[in-house]
């Protein structure tokens, strides 16, 4: 497993842990820096993410060699089938401009949902003939359930696909999802592997109140690695660490502080583990932020 840096919070305040607000664009290149020495190969990004492509296209170095993903925007609202695909490459032509590029590795669907619509074909093809033109390299999406990979996987040839694991979520788990992938060759981006920080919140009266069911396992979940003598961080990144269908795991971070401890548990010895079966929760709402109220971002 290989770290991705995720970019939400370069142009967004994004998490519910997170105290330190919108990252400023001098710290962004900071944790740049940072990821280049660490070698980090994957940036994670999207239109939808404020300023964050924009942040990104002044703070790279000219001759970085990050692979960079963003997004399609929704396409949903399109009056055809062309439209949504000419509304996905002018997306994607004003993303690389902004991140001062020509091509990029990879493009996710965000909306997975949309793809089952009457738009989706067309919009999938557009998004196979820019690869064919080698604007872009591979080609994804962004799910938060195996039902979603279930039905896309037989229907397009999906190159990556991007969803939520951690070590409340481990659904794609227990289902035998990943290692479905890892068979099929598709690459494997877990994002949310802190659940939006929530891993990284001790105190009950920190948590919002929809998740208030969670602090049970919270609680746990901090006492057991404490005994162990492992880090919240290191505790979260371990659970990743020992998933081998894992290729990228996708953290944002707000500061250089936030980035070296990250990086520091990937690279730590995790031959003393916790039970992390033991921790799977099955609520789809408690494990989906996408489901929370008034969520500050779809991702």
């Amino acid at each position: 497993m290989q770290l991705a840096l995720g970019t939400v919070q370069f142009g967004l305040d994004y998490g519910i842990s997170n105290s330190h607000g919108k990252c400023l664009p001098a710290e962004a290149e900071k944790i740049v820096g940072q990821a280049i020495k660490a070698g980090v190969s994957v940036i994670d990004t999207a239109p939808t993410y404020g300023e964050s492509e924009e942040v990104l296209g002044k703070i790279l170095p000219t001759d970085h060699s990050f692979n960079i993903v963003t997004k399609t925007p929704s396409f949903a609202a399109a009056s055809s089938p062309p439209m949504a695909a000419d509304l996905v490459e002018e997306t994607l032509i004003n993303s690389l401009t902004r991140l001062k590029s020509d091509k990029i590795y990879g493009i996710l669907v965000h909306l997975a949902d949309e793809l089952f619509s009457d738009l989706g074909q067309a919009v999938f093809d557009r998004l196979g003939s820019l690869r064919d033109q080698g604007i872009v390299r591979k080609i994804g999406v962004s799910v938060y359930s195996a039902e979603h990979i279930d039905r896309l996987v037989p229907k397009f040839p999906i190159q990556v696909v991007q969803a939520p694991v951690n070590i409340f979520d481990q659904r794609l788990v227990i289902n035998g999802q990943l290692n479905r992938l890892k068979e099929l060759g598709i690459e494997f981006h877990a994002r949310s592997i802190f659940l939006q920080g929530l891993l990284l919140m001790k105190l009950k009266n920190d948590l919002p109140d929809h998740l208030i069911p969670l602090e049970p396992a919270l609680a746990r979940f901090h006492k057991d690695h404490g005994v162990i003598g492992m880090t919240e961080v290191e505790a979260a990144v371990g659970f990743i660490s020992q998933l081998s269908e894992v290729d990228h795991a996708v953290v944002g971070v707000t500061s250089v502080a936030e980035f070296d401890q990250v990086a520091a548990a990937a690279q730590g010895n995790f031959d003393v583990s916790l039970e992390w079966p033991s921790y799977a929760e099955t609520s789809d709402f408690l494990l989906d932020p996408s489901q929370w109220p008034k969520p500050k971002l779809n991702s």
